[in-house]
């Protein structure tokens, strides 16, 4: 079985307006994750994210706190130490 393309999930899950060509798509994604675990699955979570990020544009939220490791600091203290730092959205789409 031939399993969809990121591609195929990603325009199936970003329709913005219902022509021929989003129509047959949806129609072939559909009836391949009626039938494809594997697919469906990797499609839900798509979907958790795009929905995530979709929300996190919504709420005017101009920073994201990204926590990373800082390997100079660890590696003086002996351990791992995280910090934030914020990380400004392109508000572009």
């Amino acid at each position: 079985m031939k399993h969809l393309t990121l591609e195929e999930m990603t325009a199936f899950i970003s329709f913005q307006s219902l022509d021929g060509d989003s129509i047959k798509l949806a129609a072939k994604v559909n009836g391949h994750i009626c039938r494809c675990k594997e697919c469906r699955d990797k499609l839900r979570a798509f979907q958790t994210v795009s929905e995530g990020l979709s929300d996190m544009l919504r709420s005017g939220n101009e920073n994201v706190a990204v926590l990373h490791e800082n390997k100079d600091a660890a590696a003086m203290q002996g351990g791992e130490k995280k910090t934030e730092e914020k990380i400004p959205l392109s508000r572009k789409r």
